[in-house]
């Protein structure tokens, strides 16, 4: 790296590209270029002999990833060194970075021997392999060698497929009605026998935990209802539907079933579309709730969460206003005690106006943090102020001139058959721009440039 190279520094705050340019300047640098935007610096990239860019992330018109992508999309710049810096630090940009051809990437704030390695890496190494490690490297196979074909062993895949079926439970104390049941819905579920309600609750203890419970109610020792009492008593099984299987058509039976727990009952002899059709709907039903519990399980977590932010949005707010706020409105008052300072060397006092400047914008964005807390807490004041519209106005017109110039010229490349039209509108909007600021002066001579501004 010597002191003929050309340097493109790519910023659209003019403070920002003046640090830069001072940091080049104290590396031994003697040319350097400035963009406010990727549109401006595309064209500089085209018209003059640039070593390496130094571009922000950022910006109006063309952003930096945007210049980034159409420099190694150019066969004439592809290996031109791109040094991306930013304030942010996500992985994704970071990776966008990596995949569109970044040489390095930087993150604010920085220091003169930090860029000057950063540069010096870009510059040896514009495209650097680690591109390739970020991208999909096909699987590489001996020469003559067979491709590889999925092998599916018919007895697992039956056994998942048995898996995913759901599993019923059917409890009857006579063989012929459990042989019956089992070879009725043993095509669409997986099926348990129990020859007694014993036998049932002993299956349940051991952990195999049906979808669904077919129970016949009139059985020796122990009766289908006091079954269900006991499923519904062990927390483990509470949530397990019950249908009975009966002959009975009391209302009084019906009605202890459906207090001990059931979900519904089949008479017998069960008829099979009937009986199929109520096992499909209490299923579902079981697994709406099961989602119910599940959303409800997920709202009380993000409830939580939601708390969480709330609590440390307070506690960055106390934060801002007490450890944030002091400390800038010290640099603030630093700031214009040495621009107070008639010795100041003229390059040193616009640094420290852009230090000013930057201060002051940080304090702003405080003050109107801590404003937007008070109207939440209900405890906001409104404060009429007032502004100063000229210095405000022209610094809104040094700002836009070359954004607005940048824009126009875009549109002049996009269409090409009503350049002039459109060079011309953008050419009126600066004047516009810059015009405002005349009214504004005359305005203020005459006492009458302090406007109500409300905070």
């Amino acid at each position: 790296m010597n002191d003929s190279m050309t340097f493109l520094v790519v910023d659209d705050m003019e403070g920002m590209r003046r640090i830069l340019s001072n940091s080049l300047t104290q590396m031994g640098m003697k040319n350097v270029l400035t963009a406010s935007n990727g549109a401006e610096a595309w064209r500089l990239i085209q018209s003059h002999n640039v070593a390496a860019v130094i571009s922000d992330w950022n910006m109006p018109v063309m952003t930096g990833l945007e210049l980034l992508r159409k420099v190694r999309a150019s066969a004439e710049y592809a290996n031109l060194p791109v040094l991306m810096m930013t304030a942010e630090t996500e992985r994704h940009q970071v990776q966008l970075a990596i995949e569109s051809g970044v040489s390095e990437y930087m993150v604010k704030p920085f220091n003169v021997g930090a860029l000057e390695a950063k540069l010096r890496k870009a510059i040896q190494v514009p495209r650097p392999a680690a591109l390739l490690a970020s991208r999909q490297v096909p699987v590489l196979r001996r020469k003559g060698a067979p491709s590889p074909k999925p092998v599916r062993d018919a007895a697992a895949a039956q056994d998942g497929e048995a898996a995913a079926r759901p599993v019923l439970m059917v409890v009857d104390d006579v063989a012929d009605n459990l042989d019956v049941l089992v070879e009725l819905l043993s095509d669409d579920y997986q099926v348990r026998a129990a020859n007694s309600g014993a036998r049932a609750l002993k299956l349940l203890d051991s952990g195999k935990i049906p979808d669904l419970i077919l129970l016949d109610v009139m059985m020796p020792e122990m009766d289908g209802f006091e079954v269900c009492r006991r499923i519904k008593a062990n927390p483990a099984t509470a949530d397990i539907p019950v249908i009975f299987l009966t002959a009975m058509s009391d209302a009084t039976d019906v009605t202890r079933g459906f207090e001990v727990g059931a979900v519904d009952f089949v008479s017998k002899p069960a008829d099979p579309p009937i009986l199929r059709a109520r096992i499909s709907t209490h299923l579902k039903l079981l697994r709406s709730f099961a989602e119910l519990k599940r959303n409800r399980v997920t709202l009380i977590e993000q409830n939580a969460v939601l708390q969480d932010n709330l609590r440390l949005r307070d506690e960055m707010e106390r934060i801002a206003q007490h450890d944030l706020k002091s400390p800038v409105a010290g640099i603030v008052n630093f700031a214009s005690s040495l621009l107070d300072d008639p010795q100041l060397p003229q390059g040193q006092k616009e640094v420290v106006q852009y230090i000013e400047q930057a201060a002051y914008t940080v304090l702003n964005m405080v003050n109107l943090s801590l404003d937007l807390y008070k109207m939440e807490q209900g405890s906001f004041v409104f404060t009429p102020g007032t502004v100063d519209l000229v210095p405000l106005l022209q610094r809104i017109a040094k700002e836009k001139e070359s954004e607005l110039a940048a824009r126009s010229a875009v549109s002049d490349g996009a269409r090409s058959g009503g350049a002039g039209n459109h060079l011309a509108r953008g050419g009126r909007r600066v004047a516009v721009l810059l015009a405002v600021q005349q009214p504004a002066q005359e305005c203020h001579r005459g006492g009458a440039g302090r406007q109500r501004h409300h905070h």
